[in-house]
């Protein structure tokens, strides 16, 4: 538990390994006093979990299902700063879409809400995109898959406690293909579409 590379000498382990506190596990396999593997490290860090802005079961007074958006052109090779541009299109939808873009180049959205954490713990977030993308949790940068780029993944980790939390989306594209899926992980379900219900936004 103290990162270094075990030998014959180390403590050997059948079963469940409990860590209370940050450590790299290291772990390699031997028989008859020989290492017959290499070593496979991975580090534990003990976080607090992200507090959500609203809690408890629907309805929440004041938000609705869906995003917001804005909409902005332009020829950027990152991300632009959304809010120091003036956007040619605002609105909402029910998930993260170009439906609303005006060309099919030079163009960007940030969209803005709020995603409902089922049950406290990890989750993963995961942005595929042509061009550039991010994605906060809050003001926390969870996803950085920004530049200019053909279809490519990213993903990032982040503790958060059950309840409301917001998110945020920006996408650029120059020129060429385009696309962008919004993908999250956690306790008890596997990589797949951020669904509709799980998104809101506030009314009011």
């Amino acid at each position: 538990l103290d990162g270094s590379v075990p030998t014959r000498s180390s403590r050997a382990t059948e079963g469940v390994v409990t860590i209370r506190n940050p450590a790299t596990v290291s772990a390699r396999c031997f028989r008859d006093g020989r290492a017959v593997s290499g070593t496979t490290s991975a580090t534990f860090t003990k976080v607090i979990p992200v507090p959500a802005e609203e809690t408890g079961e629907r309805p929440w007074d004041g938000y609705v299902n869906g995003v917001s958006y804005r909409y902005v052109e332009g020829d950027w090779d990152v991300l632009p700063r959304f809010d120091t541009l003036t956007p040619v299109a605002t609105g909402t939808l029910a998930n993260f879409s170009f439906s609303p873009r005006l060309n099919e180049e030079y163009f960007g959205f940030e969209y803005t809400g709020y995603l409902k954490i089922p049950a406290e713990g990890v989750y993963t977030f995961t942005t595929d995109s042509d061009d550039g993308s991010r994605l906060w949790i809050g003001d926390q940068l969870v996803v950085d898959n920004d530049g200019l780029h053909s279809m490519f993944q990213k993903k990032g980790d982040v503790a958060l406690s059950a309840g409301l939390h917001g998110i945020r989306v920006g996408y650029f594209e120059k020129t060429g293909g385009d696309g962008l899926t919004v993908e999250w992980e956690g306790p008890g379900f596997g990589l797949g579409i951020i669904p509709d219900s799980v998104l809101y936004r506030k009314v009011r």
